[in-house]
């Protein structure tokens, strides 16, 4: 992921948070809709697990340029993925929809160059997720 991609996501997500609450919304409305299984994966109420979202999604926009504080955040969040039955496959679908969200959220500012930057972020952080132990070093 290179600098700018770094300073697109932040940049980006910093117009989100002022909307913040609508991103969880969004997201499981999109997830669910996705992969309905997935519903399976999550409380009845999402409420408290849609405030976790956004705290984690602003944790690793405000570190994706510090691996050395990122790295152990979400590789302990894939272990706990992994204990609650989270597959492989879920991720791609997880990435799609918090992109449909993203840009839901982004309205015209979703360039393609945005779109690009999240969708690197999202990659690192998903494979960092599901291979906790080949991102220990």
């Amino acid at each position: 992921m290179t600098e700018q991609q770094q300073q697109l996501v932040q940049a980006s997500w910093k117009s989100i948070e002022t909307i913040g609450g609508m991103v969880p919304t969004l997201f499981y409305a999109k997830l669910f809709e996705l992969d309905a299984s997935t519903r399976l994966l999550f409380p009845s109420d999402t409420g408290e697990q849609g405030n976790k979202l956004r705290s984690m999604l602003t944790f690793a926009v405000n570190n994706i340029g510090h691996l050395e504080h990122l790295a152990p955040t979400i590789r302990e969040l894939g272990r706990r993925h992994l204990a609650d039955g989270v597959r492989d496959d879920h991720y791609a679908i997880m990435g799609a929809a918090l992109l449909w969200t993203l840009a839901r959220c982004l309205g015209p500012s979703c360039t393609d160059e945005v779109r690009e930057a999240w969708v690197a972020a999202i990659i690192m952080v998903s494979d960092a997720m599901r291979h906790p132990a080949a991102t220990a070093a």
